[in-house]
């Protein structure tokens, strides 16, 4: 299981470390049993698992492992998931489980009894982005193998193949021009406004990915992704746009009940918002790029909202909704000292502190070190 990093490092984000002394790290192993709530109770004997179905074709994504208690390869499973945040529907009689990751996407884990006392794991994509599939499908099977995680690299283009390097170089700087790079975002952003102005489910979360793509800056050049990211905050041509994505977040009432695909939505436009903070913040010249405050503050306002929620509603959504209201947060305190301050006001760092003394999130951990970001930032802030 991960380890959480501690306050007591050197920070090299904004603010001061937080002197408030915290004994989280202690009831994480004390109570490691108690708050891992990932579990999957699967038979300890190979021979009681499902055979491999008789026209069964393999995927891609699949392991084989030898001689091993398939109890012992699924515990290890249920750790690199909840390391990841994720949350996970397990059946313990048919050995199979539905996880749904933070990235918003939907993968089933399968083990099946193999020929000469081995035993199949496949990891098999439901839903969501393909490459996002990849990286977690990755992380699951090299689980079950036990063999150490290694850190999650961020998809770079095929651009980068060396046999390609002079012609792609070409189209690049083509494509990079200030011509040519606002023709192609203007006519991407034209395409995500029609989207998010149909009245279909499916037309909007596709203008959302869209847009989370461009603020992504994986998939885009920096230009781009930057102009994205403008859309997003400021005021300007494409208001429309910025208007939609705000009022998920911003107008969201759903306070016990909410819908899978209400819960896409906001995701998407959680991570939008964040995306583009984190541009925004990675500027050396900001002085072009101020946020309306008193607009920030009322999304700070619906962030706090959301991070309460999210650990005290047990809808499978709200840790992963949770997770990209803190990721917004802590972008946003990055922007200037007047959010930090608002921040304070908002008593964010009480909520934070509360949500991490709660036993029922101790195993997200990718929630948690955000949220011990927040409170370094906030940590030396002081309201006069």
């Amino acid at each position: 299981m991960a380890k959480r990093p501690t306050l007591d490092r050197p920070s090299t984000v904004c603010g001061k470390p937080s002197s408030s002394k915290r004994k989280h790290d202690d009831d994480m192993t004390k109570n490691k049993k108690i708050m891992h709530s990932l579990s999957w109770e699967i038979t300890e004997e190979t021979n009681s698992l499902p055979e491999v179905p008789l026209l069964y074709v393999p995927s891609a994504t699949y392991a084989i492992i030898k001689e091993e208690n398939p109890r012992n390869i699924a515990s290890r499973i249920t750790d690199a998931v909840a390391a990841a945040s994720s949350t996970g529907n397990f059946a313990d009689e048919n050995a199979t489980a539905t996880i749904s990751t933070i990235t918003g996407v939907q993968l089933s884990v399968s083990l099946f009894k193999h020929k000469e006392n081995s035993i199949l794991v496949e990891v098999q994509r439901l839903s969501g982005d393909v490459i996002q599939f990849h990286y977690s499908a990755k992380e699951i099977l090299q689980a079950a193998k036990n063999i150490q995680r290694t850190p999650r690299q961020h998809f770079k283009p095929s651009m980068t193949i060396t046999s390609y390097n002079n012609a792609l170089s070409h189209s690049q700087s083509q494509l990079t021009t200030p011509t040519n790079q606002t023709i192609v975002l203007n006519r991407t952003m034209e395409n995500i406004e029609n989207l998010l102005n149909k009245d279909r489910i499916d037309a909007s979360v596709l203008g959302l990915e869209s847009l989370q793509l461009l603020t992504d800056g994986s998939s885009s050049n920096r230009g781009i992704t930057l102009e994205a990211s403008k859309a997003v905050l400021l005021d300007g041509q494409w208001q429309d746009i910025k208007n939609f994505t705000f009022s998920l977040v911003v107008d969201d009432e759903c306070v016990d009940d909410i819908s899978d695909e209400h819960a896409t939505k906001l995701r998407l436009a959680l991570n939008i918002i964040a995306n583009s903070l984190r541009v925004f913040g990675q500027q050396e010249n900001q002085n072009h790029l101020k946020v309306d405050a008193d607009e920030m503050k009322d999304l700070m306002a619906s962030l706090k909202t959301l991070i309460m929620r999210g650990t005290e509603v047990s809808h499978k959504s709200n840790f992963q909704i949770a997770y990209h209201a803190a990721r917004c947060l802590s972008h946003m305190l990055d922007l200037s000292h007047d959010l930090r301050i608002s921040a304070t006001e908002l008593q964010i760092a009480e909520v934070i502190e509360q949500e991490i003394d709660r036993k029922t999130n101790g195993h997200h951990f990718l929630l948690n070190n955000i949220f011990d970001r927040i409170l370094l930032c906030l940590g030396g802030v002081k309201v006069e």
